[in-house]
């Protein structure tokens, strides 16, 4: 009996670690995701500023900003390997990702070279509207994805962590 308590006792320990560690998985993710939807916003806004002023500490803002996106989308991409919902999520986010790089980089070179007019039109027109539009729908989703996790994960992580107590 004692060693029948004491086994379940370790099982149930353990499992709510593991229950807990996937609960903070789900906040890692999370972070994750914010850190990147912020880098991309940090790359677009300096991308404006520098299209506005041509100022040179603009573009060193988006050299910065562009050069963490895509080490921040890789980690964010190892980080959802093991959903397949926000794996196939992830690939909408990455290729609009690609897009829009592309684009803010079109931007600078034309800005680079004295043409302010093509830049700005390359930043209004309609593919630049869809890779942003793409990005905050990929986002969402993937926040979504993981808030639904993170409920049941909490709620198993809760429940696990009681029996083990009992």
């Amino acid at each position: 009996m004692l060693v029948a308590i004491s086994t379940s006792s370790v099982l149930l320990v353990n499992k709510a670690r593991n229950d807990s560690g996937l609960v903070v998985h789900t906040v890692e993710v999370e972070s994750q995701l914010s850190t990147l939807l912020l880098e991309i916003r940090r790359a677009e806004s300096a991308t404006r500023a520098y299209l506005l002023t041509s100022a040179p500490q603009f573009l060193a803002e988006y050299q910065a900003a562009a050069a963490n996106i895509l080490p921040a989308a890789d980690k964010l991409s190892k980080l959802v390997v093991d959903n397949p919902v926000q794996v196939e999520n992830y690939a909408r986010l990455r290729k609009a990702i690609e897009q829009r790089l592309g684009e803010f980089t079109r931007g600078i070179d034309r800005i680079k070279n004295n043409d302010v007019a093509t830049s700005v039109t390359v930043l209004r027109n309609g593919s630049a509207t869809d890779a942003v539009r793409t990005i905050a729908d990929a986002g969402r989703d993937m926040r979504a994805e993981e808030d639904r996790l993170f409920a049941m994960r909490t709620t198993n992580a809760d429940r696990t962590q009681v029996l083990a107590s009992s």
